[in-house]
């Protein structure tokens, strides 16, 4: 299933990519990025799932490095090897259980490497799609399957900072849940392209702000992006 879902992805960027103007052009999501570095960025990430180079993972350093190892290519050679990654990637994501990262992080990573590839993949695909100007399917069920796993990946941060309970709810995809054990202090109703990107850090504090809530919004605004991002500073225009 991630495979399959990953494999539709990875066309849609290619296209999208493809079709900008200029594959040099700024993307807003991702300030310190082109178009071209977009992709430079996912493809890298293939090659260091498939190489087990996986020291870093997730950090700046780690994905800035896959940019910079690509910037001398041009958007069709990475492009290619890209295409030339898919089958011992997939293969990965359809047998986890029989992948062998280096000793110390398999523990971690198999259960969720797929899910976690496919989600910044996805994120990345409607970044492309807000700087080229071209509009995608919102409710593709890789887009539910994403901002369900992100909704559930903010779990351990409220428990462990013994946050109120909050309640979560994708309107378009009609599941809720529950951030906590206790009676809900406030609720977030959103659909799921925008809880896939308020948890991915592409809206703004004012943006998150007025979102659909029941309760303290502002009590929640640092709680409702995940660790590895931060709310955007600046709008990227794409609220619906």
């Amino acid at each position: 299933m991630i495979a399959a879902a990953y494999r539709a992805v990875q066309g849609r960027v290619v296209d999208v990519a493809s079709a900008a103007p200029d594959p040099a052009q700024n993307v807003a999501a991702c300030p310190a990025w082109s178009v071209a570095d977009v992709v430079r960025h996912v493809t890298g990430i293939a090659a260091d799932i498939v190489a087990g180079n996986l020291e870093g993972w997730p950090t700046e350093e780690w994905t800035a490095a896959q940019v910079a190892l690509r910037s001398g290519r041009d958007l069709e050679e990475v492009v290619a090897e890209w295409n030339d990654l898919l089958e011992p990637l997939c293969a990965i994501f359809d047998d986890p259980d029989g992948w062998e990262p280096p000793q110390g992080m398999g523990s971690a990573l198999k259960p969720i490497v797929g899910t976690a590839t496919l989600s910044d993949l996805t994120q990345h695909e409607f970044d492309l799609r807000n700087a080229v100007g071209i509009p995608g399917d919102r409710s593709d069920p890789v887009v539910h399957m994403v901002a369900t796993g992100y909704v559930k990946s903010l779990r351990p941060a409220f428990a462990t900072k013994g946050l109120p309970t909050l309640h979560i709810e994708s309107t378009d995809l009609g599941r809720g849940w529950n951030l906590g054990h206790d009676e809900p202090s406030a609720v977030l109703r959103a659909t799921s392209f925008e809880l896939m990107r308020t948890i991915g850090g592409r809206r703004t504090e004012e943006e998150v702000v007025t979102l659909d809530w029941e309760g303290d919004a502002v009590a929640f605004l640092a709680h409702v992006v995940s660790a590895a991002n931060a709310n955007a500073k600046r709008s990227l225009g794409e609220r619906e």
